[in-house]
């Protein structure tokens, strides 16, 4: 790992917790007659998906947009259900389930599956772009870990149960970086 890697690693912690804050970089603009809305958080999971790209090596290139899109389109799916249940160790409350959560992902006793569907969710669309890099096949793997992990050190960390949330954004930015960092090496 170089000193470009651990720079990357930085970024995902702190896009990572960025990003569900809600904060709006860019905001609506507007082009002659169609007003371009930007949803927030979009713009910082667009900046999270050029780090990503930047990972391998498509700093500034004609794969560089694609992947920001891609990852920010994974990172666009509803999440609060799938970490809250196994962050807290409940079962998932059916009133509170995101859109993609039905079926079995929809069971209140499915939260750990859930949790794992979600990663994977982020990662996907990104694997079309993998026939031109062949390393973004592994993004839906590598965020389905980030979530997995993220969750599970942040649950058993010692502290305030408030903070917990936090502290999982920040160990998914980690382990996001760490992982995509090792399979890029």
């Amino acid at each position: 790992m170089n000193e470009y890697s651990l720079f990357l690693i930085i970024l995902c912690v702190l896009l990572e917790r960025v990003q569900s804050s809600k904060v709006c970089l860019i905001s609506d603009f507007t082009i002659g007659r169609f007003t371009i809305l930007i949803s927030k958080g979009y713009d910082i999971s667009l900046i999270y998906g050029w780090v990503i790209a930047a990972f391998f090596g498509h700093i500034f290139d004609s794969l560089t947009l694609p992947i920001m899109v891609m990852f920010a389109i994974g990172a666009s799916f509803g999440w609060t259900e799938a970490i809250n249940a196994p962050l807290n160790g409940r079962k998932q409350r059916i009133e509170a389930l995101d859109k993609w959560q039905f079926g079995l992902l929809g069971k209140p006793n499915q939260s750990w599956l859930a949790l794992l569907a979600r990663g994977l969710l982020w990662g996907i669309p990104l694997v079309p772009l993998a026939y031109f890099d062949s390393n973004l096949m592994k993004m839906p793997i590598v965020m389905m870990l980030s979530m997995l992990l993220g969750v599970l050190i942040a649950k058993y960390l010692p502290g305030d149960k408030k903070d917990r949330w936090e502290n999982q954004e920040k160990i998914r930015g980690l382990m996001t970086g760490l992982i995509v960092a090792g399979v890029v090496v």
